[in-house]
């Protein structure tokens, strides 16, 4: 069950729908998003670009998608009951 303070109100619903997109904040600290990005930054040096394997290379991107305010967001724009695509490429 989602979080009702975490939905998207009328105004972030309007910006999406006039932007195309909207900016969410994943309050994780600061080392978390320095070490995931780290991590990314080692696969595509050492390994390149590892199509849709990047989600169980590296999981932490997993809370990501998990965190309440992305999690709303994403209910919000598509709905309860939303369900993530396997198609997991990084596209630069």
């Amino acid at each position: 069950m989602i979080d009702k303070e975490f939905l998207l109100d009328d105004a972030q619903m309007q910006q999406f729908i006039v932007d195309g997109y909207i900016t969410v904040q994943a309050d994780y600290p600061p080392a978390f998003h320095e070490k995931t990005y780290q991590q990314l930054e080692a696969v595509f040096e050492h390994e390149g670009n590892i199509g849709n394997n990047i989600l169980p290379r590296i999981p932490q991107i997993q809370q990501v998608f998990d965190h309440p305010a992305v999690r709303g967001a994403l209910t919000s724009l598509l709905g309860e009951g939303y369900i993530m695509n396997p198609h997991r490429h990084c596209h630069l």
